[in-house]
């Protein structure tokens, strides 16, 4: 089940694998119907649907009726957030710079080093970000380019 939660990557495999286990298929196709980083290992799941393997045709199934996205909340028709406002451009190294952040799973480390050359309007990133949060609302990060 916890491999099901993930969105994509290292757990794709184990949980086709389980798609040919009748007792653990079930989960597993609950897991990657929700899941749409499959990348190169939709051929993997397509090959079982064409050996007859009901489990994957569930999951295509799932896929085509767009199940990963219906089952989601709906969005509200008014969000309030707090802007952090980055003047320019954003690129990869802005928002997790490899000097500081050579670990890339190391999320907390990113969060750190993000935006650490200082530009208008952009001192001191993580301090200004916990400032506009203690308004109670969720940051929006808005650039000129991101």
């Amino acid at each position: 089940e916890l491999l099901g939660t993930m969105l994509g990557g290292y757990n794709i495999t184990p949980l086709i694998e389980l798609l040919d286990n009748p007792v653990l298929a079930p989960i597993a196709v609950k897991g990657l119907s929700h899941t749409l980083l499959i990348f190169d290992a939709f051929h993997d799941i397509e090959e079982k649907v064409n050996a007859g393997n009901d489990f994957a045709k569930q999951i295509m199934q799932s896929w085509a009726d767009a199940e990963w996205f219906t089952s989601k909340p709906r969005i509200p028709e008014k969000l309030t957030v707090s802007v952090f406002k980055v003047s320019g451009e954003t690129n990869t190294d802005d928002l997790s710079p490899a000097p500081d952040a050579w670990s890339r799973p190391d999320i907390p480390l990113h969060a750190k080093a993000m935006l650490k050359i200082p530009r208008e309007g952009i001192t001191n990133a993580e301090q200004q970000i916990e400032a506009l949060q203690e308004q109670g609302f969720p940051v929006a990060y808005v650039g000129d380019v991101v």
